[in-house]
């Protein structure tokens, strides 16, 4: 039978008083019982990044995912190969239309880039279609972060990293309307080309070392993949 009556200590505390509730709102942690009837604040260390880095660079090699300051992990030999090699294939899609083969595009490497409060990614590699933006928003580009979501991104697979930009941060890429995620997993030497939908990414090509493809949205290209993982261990 239940009883009415106070169960466990802290009931004795009916809640944290004005100063504690201001101090909530500007920060993110929880709050412990040290003794019946007293609190005290605990932060949540990973969370405060968001808000001490507003307007400022990351340190380096860092994320913001989901509100925690997370590591991203510096590039191998190959991962760097793999991300440069693809880079040098899309060159034809830089710039505006008319200017290159086939143009409409600019490219970033590792862009510092804000796709929603507590998401801020730096991508291996993103693009953003020029038609989607007028020429004065160009100067979104120059700040830190750059607050334009992309239309492309490609993550490049590490291993400490890999289930992150398989998990996490795909589900973000999707909540901030990124059209078109590509996945490269040097390791196993395969491209994963995902498009948008409204229920979620749908995979629509998976290419091996052995394929060449022609992959949305750059279609016209084709990719060699023997070429792109070539100088691979």
């Amino acid at each position: 039978m239940k009883s009415s009556s106070k169960t466990n200590d802290h009931d004795d505390f009916n809640g944290p008083s004005t100063a504690h509730t201001h101090k909530q709102a500007m920060e993110v942690g929880s709050w412990r019982h040290d003794s019946p009837g007293v609190l005290s604040w605990e932060p949540m260390e990973a969370i405060s990044p968001q808000l001490d880095y507003e307007g400022r660079e990351l340190p380096e090699r860092h994320e913001i995912v989901d509100g925690v300051l997370v590591k991203k992990a510096s590039p191998s030999g190959p991962h760097s190969g793999v991300q440069w090699a693809l880079a040098v294939r899309l060159d034809s899609y830089r710039g505006p239309p008319g200017k290159s083969l086939h143009g409409g595009w600019w490219f970033g490497t590792e862009i510092d880039v804000q796709l929603a409060l507590g998401q801020r990614y730096v991508p291996d590699l993103a693009g953003w279609r020029l038609e989607s933006f007028e020429p004065s928003e160009l100067q979104v580009f120059s700040g830190i972060p750059c607050h334009l979501r992309p239309d492309w991104v490609c993550e490049v697979l590490s291993p400490s990293t890999a289930s992150r930009d398989l998990g996490t941060k795909k589900r973000n890429y999707h909540l901030a309307g990124v059209g078109h995620y590509w996945v490269l997993a040097p390791e196993q030497r395969t491209l994963t080309v995902l498009r948008r939908t409204d229920s979620g990414y749908q995979e629509i090509l998976q290419a091996g070392a052995a394929d060449k493809v022609h992959a949305e949205p750059f279609g016209e290209v084709e990719l060699d993949m023997s070429e792109l993982f070539a100088l691979l261990p």
